[in-house]
C-alpha cells in the first residue's frame, strides 16, 4: 500500500499559466492582422460611419439598426451583396407588416398578446436556422424584436406605433443600401473576394514552409509567422463565410471539403515547423526533392485558383513512401486530396467567379431539410 502511495504523483497547485500572459497571447492571436482583414474592417467601418451620419443628419429614428446592417450583409461578391440588399428590403417590409398586423389583431387580450410575442421569438430563431441567407433571418428578428416594445408603450397612439415600426424597417434598409454601395465601390478598387484571398494566403504559407525545409533551412521569418498565425486561426472564418453566404448548397458543400483539407495541411505544416525547430534532422536529397515537389504542387494549385483555371488532380499513392522528414508523407497525401477536392467541380470559374452557380442548380431561400429536420424545431 505504501509503495502504491509513493508511486502516485503528488497533487499540488495547478501548473496552468497565469491568466494575464494567457489573455495577452489570446488577444495577440485574435487581433493579429491577416490578408483581407484590413479591407474588411475598413469597409465595415466606412459603411457604419456613413450610415450613422445619415441617421444623425436626418434624425432617423432607431438608427442603431442602420449601423448594424454592415455586419450582416453578404459580401462575397458584388452580385451576392446586391441580392442580399434586395432580399433585406423585402424581408424588412414583411417583418414590418407582420408586426403591425399581429399587434393590431392580438394586442388587446393579455393571453393572445403573450402568445404572439412567444410565437414571434420562436419564428425569428427558427428562421435563423432554416434560411440559407443568414442576414435575412437576422434582419427579420431584429425588426420584430425592436418593434414589439413599441406596441407595449401605452403612451403612444396606434398611429405613432405604426409609424415607429415603419421607421425601424426603414433604418435597416438605409444601412443595407449604404453597405451595398460601399462594397460595390471597394470591389472596383480591390477586386478580390475574402474567401479566395483566405485560401490563397494559406496555400502560400504552406509553400514557404516546404521551400525552407527543402533548402535545409530552419523555418523562420515570415514563413514561421504566417504558418503559426493560420494554424492558430484555423478555418472557422472561411467556414462561416461559406455558411452565411448566398452561394448554392452544392458549392458550399464542395468548398467545405476543400477548406477542411486546407486546414489539415496548415496544421501539418505548422507541426513540421515545430519538429524542425526542436530536432536536428539531416535531410536526404530524396526528402528535399519531395518537399520541393510538394511545394511546387501547392504553388501550381494557388496559381490555378488565382487564374480561375481548373487544377489537374494529383494521384494518390496506395502505399506512401517512407521519409525521414516527419509528417511529409501525410502532407503529400493531404495535398493530393486537396487538388482532387478542387478538381471535382466542373470548372474553377464556379469557385471564385462572380456568380459560381451551376446552370442546373438554383440557390434556395431555405435549407433543404427546413421542414423535415426536427432538430431545427
Amino acid at each position: 500500500m505504501s509503495s502504491r502511495d509513493q508511486a502516485l504523483p503528488a497533487i499540488g497547485r495547478s501548473t496552468t499559466p497565469d491568466d494575464a500572459p494567457w489573455l495577452w497571447q489570446f488577444l495577440k492571436t485574435e487581433l493579429a492582422p491577416y490578408p483581407g482583414r484590413a479591407w474588411a474592417v475598413t469597409r465595415i467601418t466606412i459603411a457604419a460611419t456613413i450610415s450613422m451620419v445619415l441617421v444623425m443628419t436626418f434624425r432617423i429614428p432607431y438608427g442603431f439598426l442602420a449601423a448594424l446592417a454592415p455586419f450582416f450583409l453578404s459580401r462575397e461578391n458584388p452580385q451576392a451583396t446586391l441580392r442580399s440588399f434586395l432580399a433585406i428590403v423585402a424581408v424588412s417590409a414583411v417583418a414590418a407588416l407582420y408586426t403591425i398586423a399581429g399587434a393590431m389583431l392580438l394586442l388587446d387580450d393579455p393571453l393572445t398578446h403573450f402568445l404572439w410575442i412567444a410565437t414571434s421569438a420562436f419564428l425569428a430563431f427558427y428562421l435563423i436556422r432554416v434560411l440559407s441567407i443568414y442576414g435575412l433571418a437576422i434582419g427579420f428578428g431584429g425588426i420584430v424584436a425592436a418593434a414589439i416594445p413599441l406596441w407595449d408603450d401605452t403612451l403612444l397612439t396606434v398611429n405613432a406605433r405604426t409609424e415607429n415600426t415603419l421607421w425601424v424597417s426603414f433604418a435597416l434598409v438605409i444601412g443595407s443600401a449604404v453597405t451595398a454601395a460601399v462594397e460595390s465601390f471597394f470591389h472596383r478598387v480591390h477586386p478580390i473576394d475574402d474567401l479566395r484571398l483566405g485560401i490563397e494566403s494559406r496555400l502560400s504559407a504552406v509553400e514557404d514552409v516546404l521551400r525552407q525545409v527543402a533548402a535545409h533551412h530552419p523555418v523562420s521569418g515570415k514563413a514561421e509567422k504566417d504558418i503559426s498565425l493560420y494554424s492558430g486561426l484555423g478555418t472557422s472564418r472561411l467556414r462561416r463565410q461559406l455558411l452565411q453566404s448566398s452561394y448554392p448548397p452544392p458549392f458550399i458543400a464542395r468548398m467545405n471539403v476543400a477548406v477542411a483539407l486546407l486546414g489539415r495541411l496548415i496544421d501539418l505544416a505548422d507541426s513540421l515547423r515545430i519538429v524542425r525547430s526542436t530536432r536536428s534532422i539531416a535531410l536526404r536529397q530524396e526528402d528535399r526533392d519531395r518537399c520541393l515537389r510538394l511545394a511546387n504542387q501547392v504553388s501550381n494549385l494557388r496559381n490555378d485558383l488565382l487564374q480561375r483555371r481548373r487544377p489537374p488532380a494529383i494521384g494518390i499513392a496506395s502505399q506512401p513512401e517512407p521519409s525521414d522528414v516527419p509528417l511529409l508523407p501525410e502532407m503529400e497525401h493531404t495535398g493530393a486530396l486537396l487538388t482532387q477536392a478542387f478538381s471535382g467541380t466542373r470548372s474553377a470559374e464556379e469557385w471564385f467567379a462572380e456568380a459560381p452557380v451551376d446552370p442546373g442548380v438554383r440557390s434556395r431561400l431555405f435549407v433543404p431539410d427546413a421542414l423535415s429536420n426536427l432538430g431545427h424545431l
